[in-house]
Parts: C-alpha cells; sequence; structure tokens
C-alpha cells in the first residue's frame, strides 16, 4: 500500500497517520480495510460489520486480496488542471494503493481550466470560481461520482461558496489539514504555497497554530517556484534546494516549528527520502483521506 505518513512534533520523529485507512498487523496477523471494515485473519475466516459494504478480502500468497465480484462501487471525483502535477500526483497515488489492493480503482476526472481559476483568485472572486467549480462537480456527478476533491489548495478559497450551492460532498483538504496540524505538536508554522495560501494563512483554516508569514521577498519566491511547478508540472534539484534553504532560515530566524507543504504541487519535488526539515504535507494527509473514502463505501 501506498505509505501515508506524516512527520510530527518538533522532534521529527514519524507516525502514521492515526486515521490511517488499511493496515496489515504483521505476518501472522489479519488485514483490515477501513475502521469497521470485514476483517480477514490468517485461517481464512472472514467477517463482516452488517453497517458496512465492504469487498470480501482474502489472503493470497500471504498478501490481501479483495475479490473483483464483491468491490466498492463508491466512485471517487478528481477536478484536475488546477496544476497538472497535482492531479497526476493524486492519481498515481492513489492508482498504486489500490493496485497493491488487488482492487481497482472507481474514478472520474474533469480537467478545470487553470488560467481562468488563477484569475479569479488574483481578484479574490470566490463567488464566480465557486460557480465554475460547481459545474465541474455536476460533471463529476454525472459520470457517477458520489463524493469528490480538488487536489490543490488555492481553489478552496471558494470552499464556502461551493458547498452552499453544490450537494456533492467533498473531501475537504482544509479541514483535513487543519486536524493533522492540530494534532502535530507544533505551535509555529509557515507556509509554502502560492501568494494567496501564504498571504491568506491557508483562507484562515489554520484555528490551533500561529502562521509566521514569511518576508515579502520570500513569499514572492515561494509563489515564483511554486507557480512554475503548477504550470509546468517539472521541477527538481533547484528548486527544492531553494524551498529547503528558505525553510531552514524560517526555522532558525522566525522559530518556526515546521513548515506546512501547503501546495499539493510540491510534491513534485519533496517526499519522504529528500525532505530535511519538520513539516506536515497537506496532499499526503488529503490523500489519505480520500483514500478512506474510497474504500469504506
Amino acid at each position: 500500500m501506498a505509505d501515508f505518513r506524516l512527520r510530527r512534533g518538533p522532534s521529527g520523529t514519524d507516525g502514521r497517520i492515526s486515521r490511517s485507512t488499511i493496515r496489515q498487523d504483521g505476518p501472522e496477523g489479519g488485514c483490515a480495510i477501513g475502521p469497521s471494515a470485514l476483517r480477514s485473519n490468517h485461517s481464512g475466516e472472514t467477517g463482516a460489520s452488517p453497517s458496512t459494504a465492504a469487498a470480501q478480502l482474502v489472503l493470497r500468497g500471504g498478501r490481501p486480496y479483495v475479490e473483483l465480484d464483491a468491490m466498492p462501487e463508491k466512485c471517487f471525483g478528481l477536478v484536475g488542471g488546477l496544476g497538472v502535477g497535482a492531479a497526476v500526483h493524486y492519481y498515481r497515488e492513489l492508482a498504486k494503493a489500490h493496485d497493491e489492493l488487488h482492487l481497482p480503482m472507481n474514478l472520474a476526472m474533469v480537467h478545470a481550466d487553470m488560467a481562468r481559476m488563477v484569475r479569479w483568485a488574483e481578484t479574490g472572486d470566490a463567488k464566480s470560481m465557486g460557480q465554475y467549480v460547481s459545474g465541474l462537480l455536476g460533471r463529476l456527478k454525472a459520470a457517477g461520482a458520489m463524493f469528490a476533491a480538488l487536489p490543490a489548495v488555492t481553489p478552496h478559497l471558494c470552499i464556502s461558496e461551493l458547498l452552499s450551492i453544490f450537494a456533492l460532498p467533498l473531501v475537504n483538504l482544509l479541514e483535513v489539514a487543519n486536524d493533522s496540524v492540530r494534532s502535530s505538536g507544533f505551535r509555529r508554522v509557515a507556509l509554502f504555497g502560492t501568494r494567496f495560501t501564504v498571504d491568506s494563512a491557508m483562507f484562515g483554516a489554520l484555528t490551533a497554530v500561529e502562521v509566521v508569514r514569511p518576508r515579502p521577498h520570500e513569499v514572492d519566491y515561494i509563489h515564483k517556484v511554486y507557480f512554475q511547478l503548477a504550470s509546468t508540472g517539472v521541477g527538481g534539484k533547484s528548486e527544492r534546494d531553494g524551498l529547503t534553504s528558505l525553510a531552514e532560515t524560517l526555522i532558525q530566524r522566525d522559530s518556526v516549528d515546521a513548515i506546512i507543504l501547503a501546495g499539493t504541487d510540491l510534491a513534485l519535488i519533496f517526499d519522504e527520502s529528500n525532505i530535511t526539515f519538520p513539516h506536515v504535507d497537506c496532499a499526503r494527509v488529503h490523500l489519505a483521506e480520500i483514500l478512506r473514502g474510497m474504500l469504506n463505501s
């Protein structure tokens, strides 16, 4: 399974996300999908909660295997185009997790006009953005999606308007990120993402921490690097080294406990193998929550 993890606490220790949705209890134990899903033990016996419609789970070759004729039918809708790299990252990670469970993924996707979204973000026009995204969600619903997500932080500028005009349930990245930051133990953080996300302190979503704003020229640099990643879907060592150096400056100069990776396209340059500073990865925790919804149909 894709290993969604969150670096917790100023000590930099790693811990599995508390709302983890898939686990394997060890070579001698069983495995489970979701908090109340069907369970299987090493004897091959299965049982399910009456309230769940989980797929039948068996062990084959010591690995969990979901029977295809019992697969969940809950379709997830993904709004792409809000940074092509971000949508590709979400698609790749969700597909990987399903593949490792031998479970076909049930997903629909639409493509948003990034230029239009950026224009509304620059003017703070949450109403127009919300109406546009609502139309995209309507197309996902028509394609069979039962819930959806926006795989980017900046479009959550319109989340209040969106929730008031469209009924399709959304996995709200802002709520998931706030929950993870609250449980992380961090008290003073800075954000990496677009100017709109940094200047608004993630649209006021982080309620349990003090958010430190980088200096104006630093915000300009973060936005420039991030917008390049989102626009091209390409990034590498130069961008990673520059943001890492800035993270170290913020930690040392401003006594920041951690950096919130408040932009999903940062996954193009950062992962657990190369990130060296305390952080919370919003894309990672958002993906974990989406996967929980997909598997607990």
